[in-house]
């Protein structure tokens, strides 16, 4: 405040034969123009940085926002496991297997409960891995087919949730689910997001929903 009341104090006074005053607002590259851009202003304001590939994992069309809100912070490790609120004095254990260290790779990848899943819902999908959350690599599909490269990212996202969801439930004293409950409520979750994308396309829907079906081997 001070620096820009030197500023004002310092500016000469304007003189009428110099003309109206006018009204600029600064766009990009230091250009005035005579209109505002709340666009322009904010990215201005804002700190730009270097995109990462993997957003297209996670915000795409078609995507269940709340999927891809618990997939993103899943991604960058910033979820709050145990390994993260060991750093704050408190330790517990993988609440889904037991194992001390309940680590972001763990907890969604390593731990027999969630492995199975991935193999029971993903072992056909073309491509198919088990991912690992913190090799972007890993998580970067490249399926030629435009259904299959949907598949795998609703697929990875509806893993994560449901494996977060059932942690969190079991955290708040929830009665634990069983691992064949838990990928048969992630195959119904997939069924019902594809039946909202493809409505109305039936011979398209059922293709798709034949191609997610081939993938999965859930025991009966």
């Amino acid at each position: 405040m001070i620096y820009e009341t030197k500023v004002l104090t310092r500016s000469p006074v304007p003189q009428a034969s110099a003309g109206q005053d006018k009204v600029k607002w600064r766009h990009y590259s230091g250009e005035y123009k005579d209109h505002f851009s709340t666009k322009a202003t904010w990215e201005q304001l804002r700190t730009v940085n270097p995109k990462v590939w993997w957003h297209k994992i996670v915000w795409f069309s078609h995507a269940i926002p709340r999927h891809s809100f618990i997939t993103w912070p899943a991604i960058r490790d910033r979820l709050s496991t145990r390994a993260r609120m060991r750093t704050w004095g408190l330790n517990h254990a993988c609440l889904l297997c037991g194992e001390v260290d309940e680590t972001r790779d763990h907890l969604f990848m390593a731990s027999p409960y969630s492995f199975t899943i991935w193999n029971w819902l993903c072992c056909g999908l073309p491509g198919r891995r088990i991912p690992r959350l913190g090799d972007h690599s890993s998580v970067h599909y490249s399926a030629e087919h435009w259904d299959d490269s949907l598949l795998h990212r609703l697929a990875l996202q509806a893993i994560v949730y449901g494996i977060w969801r059932e942690r969190n439930n079991r955290r708040h004293q929830q009665p634990p689910r069983s691992v064949l409950l838990l990928t048969r409520t992630i195959d119904k979750d997939m069924q019902n997001r594809l039946q909202a994308i493809y409505h109305g396309d039936e011979s398209r829907l059922t293709e798709v929903t034949q191609r997610w079906s081939r993938s999965t081997s859930i025991p009966s």
